[in-house]
């Protein structure tokens, strides 16, 4: 039954357009800093063509860019809430099914993610009750109540024990019972327990990469990161300059007991690619942890290319790369441009800023990339943040 309500949330969102069940779409954040949107289109996942469907303006302001890894668009599992940031203006625009006409702007006070100029991420919870931001301009987490028709409450704002930061990524387990937050600067992680009826936060403990070996020499930096489906495993990227960025984190999660086990894994320099940032794990590793995780590389500007390492991770965690494969871009001479990256069956999406769509077939043996067509966001100018649907793991 709840294959059959996917359909009419999906042919509302395409406005006019009728498609099938399995049509796929990509949901962009344009970051336009003077009239924010969100771009829905469809993907023809044979020829990574994506056609415009629909254009969500949200009344607010964009950022013009941010983290490399963060989340700025959110979806609820049943396809009737839509949530984007407005890094700029800070507050959060709320779309509402079966339209997806806007419902409002909601912010408070107590958050904000402009004033460091970094921006943050949205995190919603499984059931759809709840909704988390990380906020790298007030250096705090932010919740609010998702109530009916898609509008906003502020709950209330927290701050881990570890103390304040510019917060750029979190997401909630797949069981929905608990927030998983990085403290970036801090090598840190910190898990708190989310209440089933109230949604707020306790916090249960904290993991600290830099002490382990390998983070004590090269840095750890925990930042855009991915959960296994049974909320037991996560594997981070670190964005350091040491070695190209060429590395991985990983840690054990128990959504009662808090987070242990964490782990150092570097990856062999190939193809030129540097700067790992943003985590997936495919539909064959999402289940237990175990299989292949892609690393989405964002590049830096001394040389070294955005693109994908490839590697095959186990839940105790361990992670072993496989391949790597350089993101082409029209002109070439993008390096430190790519944003968030994930997979509808052996497809990959990936943003490029400022403003590319990259879609690519993935060899499902081997991992290898390939570029099917590079799509231009004609509305995007600080391209960082997408969101495929369905989620097909």
């Amino acid at each position: 039954m709840r294959k059959l309500l996917v359909l009419p949330s999906l042919v509302a969102l395409a406005a006019t357009v009728c498609f099938a069940a399995s049509t796929s779409y990509v949901v962009t954040v344009d970051e336009s800093t003077s009239a924010n949107s969100a771009t829905v289109f469809s993907l023809n996942t044979t020829t990574g063509v994506t056609t415009p469907v629909k254009k969500l303006s949200t009344g607010g302001l964009g950022l013009g860019g941010g983290f490399f890894a963060a989340a700025t668009v959110t979806i609820s599992s049943n396809y009737r809430c839509l949530f984007v940031a407005d890094t700029g203006s800070d507050d959060i625009a709320a779309f509402a099914a079966p339209t997806f006409a806007k419902v409002g702007n909601f912010s408070n006070s107590a958050v904000n993610w402009s004033a460091s100029g970094a921006g943050g991420s949205l995190a919603l919870s499984p059931d759809g009750r709840w909704l988390y931001g990380s906020y790298s301009g007030s250096e705090n987490i932010g919740e609010w109540a998702v109530g009916t028709g898609c509008k906003l409450t502020f709950v209330g704002a927290y701050t881990p024990s570890t103390g304040a930061d510019l917060f750029a990524t979190l997401h909630v387990t797949p069981d929905g019972k608990a927030l998983i937050v990085p403290s970036i600067d801090f090598g840190i992680v910190t898990m708190f327990a989310i209440n089933s009826t109230n949604g707020k936060l306790t916090e249960v403990n904290n993991v600290n990469f830099s002490s382990i070996s390998g983070c004590s020499t090269n840095g750890c930096f925990p930042y855009g990161f991915d959960i296994s489906g049974d909320s037991k495993v996560a594997f981070f990227g670190d964005p350091t300059l040491t070695n190209n960025g060429l590395f991985a984190l990983g840690l054990n999660i128990d959504t009662t007991a808090g987070l242990s086990n964490p782990q150092f894994f570097p990856l062999p320099a190939s193809a030129g690619v540097g700067n790992s940032t943003f985590p997936w794990l495919t539909r064959t590793a999402y289940p237990h942890g175990s299989g292949l995780l892609m690393l989405g590389m964002s590049g830096y500007s001394n040389g070294e290319v955005s693109g994908v390492v490839v590697a095959k991770v186990t839940p105790t965690p361990t992670l072993t790369a496989v391949s790597a494969t350089p993101f082409a871009t029209p002109d070439g001479s993008c390096n430190g441009c790519t944003g968030t990256l994930e997979t509808t069956g052996n497809i990959a999406v990936s943003a490029q800023f400022p403003n590319l769509i990259n879609v690519y077939s993935i060899n499902p043996t081997t991992g290898a990339f390939t570029l099917l067509k590079s799509n231009v966001d004609p509305d995007a100018s600080g391209l960082l943040s997408l969101h495929v649907i369905p989620v097909t793991r």
